[in-house]
């Protein structure tokens, strides 16, 4: 009996190692094969930017040549589980003014039909699964006139921004989606930068998981009271790496959750902030023309 004890426990360390060495390949792969089909792109890839808002600067909002204008990053803005409402039609304005061309993904469009509240609540459409609006929009830029050759800057909010991360950390490792088994035809350095606002980073995102690239220039900003994804998700997970110079995390005191959407869609822990979105704005400022 001792011995059946002994090699029952052998096997129950055997296979608690074995889960621990491949948690990630196993949290990835029920993370992105648990989705509802109707969840599935429509057309996949050419559906995503074709549903994508792409709008360029005039050529009176900044000081460029219009040989700087072409090579501009084209910044890419991933609304949150909520849908872009004029949020995100309200910061590709600010980008533009700056002389950046705007595409908002729209993910909802893009599919048959979306649950907007299981997405919020996290039981559906997760961030690895949305992924591949990014890795789609990647894929096709070239077939794109105005777009062939541009690099890309992700914007992402909330669930954008989570779902921005997978991609990037998807390219970064070459993690294939089961959209898009072989990323080898989309460069890492398509990527220009990346802003991500208030993200989820809890256990089962892959920032949580994966070291971030040491590359790529990023612009994190948290909000301090946080309640629905805290801040301190996205620090800790931070604390694990051995350091990241182009990584700039700022936490914004006193703000809530989706503190910059706009007055009247207020909810639960939703609140406007008028001067946490300024302070946002700045930061987002200097950190476009820190990069390019």
């Amino acid at each position: 009996m001792k011995k059946l004890l002994s090699l029952l426990g052998l096997v129950c360390i055997l296979l608690a190692a074995s889960l621990f060495l491949y948690r990630n390949e196993l949290i990835d792969a029920v993370t992105e094969y648990g989705e509802d089909p109707s969840y599935q792109l429509l057309d996949y890839p050419a559906h995503v930017i074709e549903h994508a808002d792409l709008k360029f600067p005039t050529q009176d909002t900044h000081n460029t040549t219009e040989e700087t204008m072409r090579r501009r990053p084209v910044v890419v803005l991933l609304h949150g589980c909520g849908g872009p409402f004029t949020h995100q039609a309200f910061w590709a304005e600010q980008f533009r003014e700056l002389g950046f061309p705007t595409a908002i993904i729209h993910s909802y469009e893009s599919r048959e039909s979306v649950d907007k509240a299981a997405v919020c609540a996290g039981s559906a459409l997760l961030g690895a699964e949305r992924a591949v609006d990014v890795l789609a929009f990647l894929a096709s830029m070239d077939s794109h006139d105005d777009l062939k050759g541009r690099q890309v800057i992700l914007a992402g909010w909330s669930h954008g921004a989570w779902s921005a991360m997978e991609a990037v950390i998807s390219l970064q490792y070459q993690l294939g989606h089961r959209l898009m088994p072989d990323l080898s035809s989309v460069a890492f350095d398509r990527l220009a930068g990346a802003m991500l606002f208030y993200p989820y980073c809890g256990a089962i995102s892959k920032f949580a998981r994966y070291d971030w690239s040491v590359t790529l220039p990023t612009l994190m900003i948290l909000a301090e009271e946080d309640t629905l994804l805290p801040a301190r998700d996205c620090i800790n997970a931070i604390g694990r790496w051995p350091g990241n110079d182009v990584f700039d995390l700022q936490v914004i005191d006193g703000a809530h959750h989706a503190f910059d959407y706009p007055p009247g869609l207020e909810a639960h822990e939703l609140k406007h902030d008028p001067i946490a979105t300024e302070q946002a704005l700045k930061l987002v400022k200097h950190f476009l023309e820190k990069i390019h």
